[in-house]
């Protein structure tokens, strides 16, 4: 794990800790005392449905092993990509178990084209989200700062956008040219304030905790 990732979960889980500890929400008590449990992605999926998702490069591979081990995902479009295939997997058979506050490490780098590849694997990525409820309550990793594998990232990220993946990102040539000019290392995360509110406010509809929400 990054130094900087270390430390800003460690902040996060003193924060939280202090502010909410334990509690009841909906039908569970929601525990945020004591030490969180910390799962690595690719372990996680692969405990609870015996496939490991670094092991394919190709989506039609692992969609066949998925059909291969029963489990159903509902409707799969026919342009989603190797990313999005992984992360409907993830979403089906092993989000809805993480009720309790968990840290989830190692997210697989074709998930997060703007994160640093990790030094000991570069199959995934230097990163951590917050998980209580299903939801994922803060999200960080480390950036990437080399111009030449970010561009070629970026690449590949408009082309499956052109193929249809409205997830996908465009390349962005301001970002390679100020990469290209350097960016020392650094680190992000970002916070579901929606999320939290949700939980302290007992609502179990996220559109009833924002002001301004685009859908009910």
């Amino acid at each position: 794990m990054n130094p900087t990732i270390g430390k800003i979960l460690l902040k996060i889980h003193f924060f939280v800790n202090v502010l909410l500890c334990k509690f009841d929400y909906q039908s569970s008590v929601l525990d945020f005392s004591g030490e969180w449990r910390v799962v690595d992605y690719r372990d996680l999926v692969l405990n609870d449905c015996g496939i490991d998702v670094l092991a394919y490069l190709e989506k039609d591979d692992l969609l066949a092993e998925i059909g291969r081990s029963g489990i159903n995902l509902g409707e799969v479009a026919k342009d989603i990509s190797l990313g999005g295939l992984i992360d409907k997997l993830y979403k089906k058979v092993s989000r809805p178990k993480l009720t309790q506050p968990t840290f989830l490490v190692h997210h697989p780098s074709i998930l997060i084209p703007l994160a640093r590849r990790n030094d000991q694997n570069p199959l995934v990525v230097d990163s951590f989200q917050v998980l209580v409820n299903g939801w994922e309550m803060v999200k960080a990793y480390s950036e990437l700062a080399d111009p030449v594998l970010q561009a070629n990232l970026l690449n590949e990220q408009a082309s499956l956008r052109k193929s249809g993946d409205s997830e996908a990102m465009f390349f962005d040539d301001a970002f390679v040219k100020s990469l290209e000019y350097g960016m020392p290392p650094c680190s992000g995360v970002g916070l579901g304030i929606d999320r939290f509110t949700a939980i302290l406010t007992n609502q179990r509809n996220l559109t009833d905790v924002v002001f301004f929400p685009l859908m009910r």
